[in-house]
Formats: structure tokens, sequence, C-alpha cells
């Protein structure tokens, strides 16, 4: 995913945390919410330590996609 690589680019090659965060946030508004792109956004937040935000994201995540038990399983004990 072009999002992700770029994000990736501005965090782990050039030390450019906030760029990276905004280049994922940029791909949920482009890709009108893509589910993969909230997934890597999540995890940017939890490798970061966000509490606040990944429980956000993951709240936001799970009312879009009820269905997908993966993020629900992962990231669930957030929402308790």
């Amino acid at each position: 995913d072009l999002y992700d690589r770029l994000a990736k680019l501005y965090w782990q090659r050039m030390d450019r945390i906030e760029d990276a965060e905004t280049i994922y946030l940029q791909g949920l508004e482009a890709t009108d919410q893509n589910s993969e792109v909230y997934k890597k956004l999540i995890v940017f937040y939890e490798i970061f330590e966000e509490r606040v935000k990944l429980k956000f994201y993951v709240q936001e995540y799970l009312e879009l996609y009820p269905e997908d038990t993966t993020v629900k399983q992962e990231w669930g004990y957030l929402l308790e």
C-alpha cells in the first residue's frame, strides 16, 4: 500500500514520526476509510504507545467493520 510505504519511509528512515502519522491519516481520508489503512494506523499507534489514539481508532474501525474479528481479538480489550 502506497500510504504505508510512504509513512514507513518518514518514520523508519527519516525519524519523522509526526509526518508518518499525517500520511496514515491522509490515507484514511483519500481511500474512504480503507480497512487496511486503518489497521496500519492502529499498529502505528500501538508501536508508539499512543493509547488514547489507539483506542479511538480501534473503536472507530470496529464501528465501520464490525465483522473483523481479528482487530476485535487483538485490541478489543481497549474498549472494555
